[in-house]
């Protein structure tokens, strides 16, 4: 597990995972309690260092998805 961003209310996480025996790190979401385990991305290519964004409803990563230069997304 790699870059936990709590949520502005203290009440998410967003962290990158590499869960058992995964080749890549994907982005999840956990309650700050432990609960409501989610994944929120998958594929073929490392997914890290997530943020809130000022909205608070939504959040962003970085990815190698392009080996030139690292990719933003919106989630």
């Amino acid at each position: 597990m790699r870059d936990p961003v709590v949520h502005y209310d203290g009440k998410t996480i967003l962290f990158s995972w590499r869960k058992g025996d995964s080749e890549h790190y994907h982005l999840w979401r956990i309650d700050a309690d432990g609960t409501g385990l989610r994944q929120l991305t998958d594929g073929a290519y490392d997914d890290f260092e997530p943020c809130w964004l000022p909205d608070t409803t939504t959040s962003s990563s970085t990815s190698p998805a392009r080996r030139s230069r690292c990719c933003c997304w919106v989630l």
